[in-house]
């Protein structure tokens, strides 16, 4: 029998507040290989999330395999973010993985990129509000890492010093 889309929603928001002021919900997996803080199936959830964000096929010209995203978000959330976001958005990861097989049958990372895009937009949808502050929260990191990359900052222009400042 498959949960009910409000009660995994209630569910993930109970665990990820609960996390985020410290009780532990479950024992999260160890690091992947390469990486500080995600597992390998954070890993997987993050390069599907990626790809459906910033697909090969953007008018930006840079996809989320050309900045190895799940890479950035990895470094993001262990040398940049505060420590209690950790947790957090692990759990966000696995909440959106688990809606989606509660309502489609199917893991988040197994759909085609059509579906995810169309999971993401649901999401994204302001009828659910917590779900879409998960949502937003999502878009966010990923967002920060890819934006942040410095094959996209040079693809815009971007550059950290002002120009024509005084030398």
């Amino acid at each position: 029998m498959l949960f009910s889309r409000r009660a995994l929603l209630f569910s993930g928001t109970a665990a990820a507040g609960l996390t985020a002021v410290g009780v532990p919900v479950s024992v999260l997996p160890a690091a992947a290989p390469g990486f500080q803080l995600l597992s390998q199936g954070e890993v997987h959830m993050v390069s599907a999330v990626g790809e459906a964000f910033f697909p090969a096929d953007s008018a930006l010209g840079v996809s989320f395999l050309d900045v190895d995203l799940p890479l950035l978000v990895d470094t993001l959330l262990t040398e940049e973010l505060d420590p209690v976001v950790q947790p957090v958005f692990r759990y966000l990861l696995r909440a959106i993985d688990a809606g989606t097989f509660a309502s489609r049958g199917a893991t988040f990372v197994s759909l085609s990129l059509e579906d995810r895009r169309a999971v993401l937009d649901t999401w994204s949808d302001n009828a659910v509000f917590p779900r879409r502050l998960a949502h937003d929260a999502l878009k966010s990191v990923l967002g920060m890492a890819f934006f942040n990359a410095p094959a996209v900052t040079d693809r815009i222009g971007w550059s950290p010093t002002c120009h024509g400042a005084a030398s």
